[in-house]
Order: structure tokens, then C-alpha cells, then sequence
């Protein structure tokens, strides 16, 4: 059963609508009244004094989260977010009932969690996902009203400009370092899938990386096959060895921060490893090559479900791939000079 309210179209009161998914039956309860929390205590009435077999009615959120966390959120991508938010409303909702939360008090619970409007969003996001699950599963009786927060997406992570990205390879020490700067300008990929990637997903005939994880759920951040330029290719090549490409000792890093800090801090450099793909984007845009094949190398989508065929294209972001060439060759770190393409041409010179 689900339960919910609105508004009839021309009629300013509040309604409950109903749906039994069982049945497939409808059914709609006047409350004669224009006012939001009175129609939110009323709805709230409503399903506590209907409970419903299975159905968990004086649910509080700690509940809520709980049984989110064991059962799905502790396997989702997400799942540290999860986890803070189950914090938060631990520390400052522990007793509140989900169906007993009004609005004034979700503003009051959101204005505690974070001064800024878009964290305040995606933790909201996270409860809704809870309820949204608990209802799916038959365990809550209908989505209450939650707090819609506005919020506008701030600009992110700032780009880096040739030089910084020439001081940080120049700057990358150790073999982990210098594999995770290639592939990170490379590929364009974000930073997990580039420590996820193994040797066995690149196609050294066509010279192609995989960066999609056998087994995977693919989830709103993509991922795709893409093109890699041909030094970045001939460095792998002359590296190859089995596991993942990104490795200490032996093993898979568990994260990138502290690695890119390393050598940010070496080359006297401010930001963070995603400002790398915002530079190759950037890059190539100047370029003026095709959005299209930006949008491949980024993996976003090219609005069809024959993007996952792409890549058998000859073609296939070729121009992207060698504006990216064009970007290493201007970098030009002495550890990759072995790996130069076109030492005629190239401005790397081999280490002796």
C-alpha cells in the first residue's frame, strides 16, 4: 500500500491518495484542510492507526537506517555516505519517528547536518533512497513528506593548467605514481576506475583500455572502452605485468588521495587528482575535437543504446586519442621518454 499526499488540480486542499499495488486500486481521502503541517499530521494519523501486516508504521529513522545499512546501503557505492548519515541521525534525531518528522523540524535537522545547501541535499537524498527501499520491500506504508532542498551545483574541483601537469609528472617518483598521472591524463577516467583497471582489460592490438569492471553494476558515472594515445600506450607496453596496473606492493591501493598529495606537495601544486580529467577536457575542447568523442573519452553518454559498440569503430575517438598524444608530448616527463612513438618528432629525448 502506498500512501502520499497532493493536491487536486484546481482545488487548494490537501489529499491523501492510496494505491495497493496488490489490488491495483485507487483511492483518494479528502482533509479539508489548505495547511501543510496539518495535512502532514494527518496523514501521519492516518497510517499509525491503519497498520498493515508486515508493515513497520512507528518506524524512527535510527530504525530506518539501520535496517537500510544491513540489508542494502553497506554493498552500494554510496555506502560512506550512508554511513554518515546514519551518524547524523543518530546524533540528532535518535528517537524521532519518520512518520512524526515535520517539515520545520527536517529544516532544523538539515540546518545542524551542514552549513551548505548540496551536502544538505545529498544526505537528504540518502534518507529518501532509505524510504524509498523500506517501501519497495513492503516494510513502510507509504513515503512521507520530505524537505526539498534547492541547491546549485558549486564548480567543483579546478582545473590544471599544462605547466602544473607538466611539475606533477616531473614530480612522480615512484612507479604507482608516474602509471596513475599516465592513465589519469590518458584515459580521462576518474581516479577509481583507473585503480581498478588490470593489465588483462588492455587491448594491446588495438590499443584500447577497458575501464569497465567485469560484474560490475554500471550505475549514472559510466565507464567505457576508450583509445589510449600511442606513448602511453608503448609505456604500458614496455611495463606490462599481471593485476592491477596501479600497484604497491603487489596489492591494489586502496585509494588515491594520499598518492596524488605526495606529489602535488613535490611539485608545489594545489588540487586534487580530478582536476586532471577536467584539464584533458579542457584540452581537447581547445582543440576543437569532435563533443562527441569528449564525450566518449569522459564516458558520458552518447544518447543511444549502441554506445556499448563504439569502440569496433576503426575510428573510434582516434582524434581524441591523438589530441591527448599531442598533450604528452608537450608534458614530456623524462620517465616517459622510452615510450615516445615518433622520437624524430617527439620533443622527448631517451634516458640514458
Amino acid at each position: 500500500m502506498r500512501r502520499w499526499l497532493a493536491k487536486r488540480k484546481g482545488s487548494p486542499n490537501w489529499y491523501i491518495f492510496e494505491y495497493d499495488e496488490r489490488t491495483r486500486q485507487r483511492r483518494r481521502i479528502g482533509l479539508g484542510t489548505a495547511d501543510r503541517a496539518a495535512a502532514e499530521k494527518a496523514i501521519s494519523e492516518y497510517i499509525i492507526a491503519r497498520p498493515e501486516q508486515g508493515l513497520i508504521s512507528d518506524a524512527t529513522i535510527v530504525h530506518l537506517m539501520l535496517r537500510y545499512w544491513e540489508h542494502h546501503g553497506r554493498k552500494s557505492f554510496a555506502r560512506d555516505t550512508v554511513k554518515r548519515v546514519m551518524g547524523l541521525v543518530a546524533e540528532h534525531e535518535p528517537h524521532t519517528k519518520l512518520y512524526q518528522w515535520p517539515i520545520p523540524a527536517q529544516q532544523a535537522f538539515a540546518a545542524k547536518i551542514s552549513p551548505k545547501s548540496s551536502t544538505q541535499r545529498r544526505y537528504f537524498g540518502v534518507l529518501k533512497t532509505a524510504i524509498a527501499w523500506g517501501v519497495q520491500r513492503g516494510e513502510l506504508p507509504a513515503i512521507p513528506a520530505l524537505l526539498k532542498i534547492e541547491a546549485k551545483d558549486a564548480p567543483g574541483v579546478a582545473p590544471f593548467t599544462v605547466a602544473q601537469l607538466q611539475a606533477l609528472c616531473g614530480k612522480a617518483e615512484a612507479e604507482h605514481e608516474r602509471r596513475f598521472l599516465l592513465l589519469c591524463i590518458a584515459t580521462v577516467a576518474r581516479p577509481g576506475s583507473i585503480l581498478e583497471l588490470t593489465w588483462d582489460r588492455i587491448d594491446f592490438e588495438s590499443g584500447t583500455a577497458d575501464l569497465v569492471v567485469p560484474g560490475r553494476k554500471e550505475t549514472k558515472k559510466r565507464r567505457g572502452v576508450v583509445p589510449l594515445a600511442p606513448t602511453a600506450l608503448a609505456y604500458l607496453r614496455a611495463h606490462r605485468s599481471i593485476g592491477p596496473i596501479v600497484q604497491w606492493a603487489g596489492k591494489q591501493l586502496g585509494g588515491h588521495k594520499m598518492t596524488f598529495a605526495r606529489v602535488a606537495r613535490r611539485a608545489a601544486v594545489t588540487g586534487t587528482a580530478y582536476g586532471i580529467r577536467k584539464s584533458v577536457a579542457i584540452w581537447m575542447r581547445r582543440e576543437g575535437v569532435p563533443l562527441s568523442d569528449v564525450k566518449g573519452m569522459l564516458s558520458h553518454s552518447l544518447g543511444g543504446a549502441t554506445d556499448r559498440y563504439a569502440h569496433f569503430d576503426p575510428k573510434y575517438m582516434r582524434s581524441a586519442a591523438e589530441s591527448i598524444e599531442r598533450l604528452l608530448q608537450q608534458i614530456a616527463p623524462p620517465w616517459l621518454a622510452v615510450a615516445t612513438a615518433d622520437p624524430e618528432k617527439s620533443k622527448l629525448q631517451a634516458v640514458k
